[in-house]
């Protein structure tokens, strides 16, 4: 293998992606994603990824209302009523894995969080 070739396997490679999601009731709402893979050596890589995401509510959150029992057997009947505006969540995700195989198969050791914002 030439030098040439083996250092440019060293370089990260980044994907990123963008997105576009509109509603007539909640408006139009953008989420970017990026991720970037590097080459430790062969066989082995390092990811990170780092992404934006958009929830509208579900049908249940908008347009149900029922009357509810409970599970537990006692006497908790009630009325599930949704709020008088549901709510869009904004969310990010940053994750960071390392992954590798050898004569076994692939192996992988990941972290992630989410953080998610009601708007």
């Amino acid at each position: 293998m030439s030098r040439t070739h083996g250092s440019s396997r060293r370089r990260p490679s980044s994907r990123p992606s963008c997105g576009s999601i509109h509603s007539d009731r909640f408006g139009s709402h953008v989420t970017v994603n990026v991720g970037v893979t590097h080459n430790l050596q062969p066989h082995r890589r390092l990811k990170a990824n780092i992404g934006t995401g958009y929830a509208e509510p579900g049908l249940g959150e908008l347009f149900y209302n029922w009357e509810m029992y409970g599970g537990t057997g006692g006497n908790h009947l009630g009325w599930y009523w949704i709020g008088s505006e549901p709510q869009t969540r904004e969310i990010l995700n940053i994750d960071l894995s390392l992954e590798g195989e050898n004569k076994r198969p692939m192996r992988r050791s990941a972290s992630s969080t989410t953080r998610s914002r009601t708007t």
